[in-house]
């Protein structure tokens, strides 16, 4: 059960990083 908690934790980190690449490379495509 922990373990499976852990997962979920890192896979949505891991979502969550993936979000702010994506944004940050639109603001720098507007940027350009």
């Amino acid at each position: 059960m922990a373990a499976s908690l852990k997962d979920d934790e890192r896979l949505l980190a891991f979502h969550a990083l993936q979000e702010w690449l994506k944004l940050a490379a639109w603001l720098g495509g507007v940027a350009m």
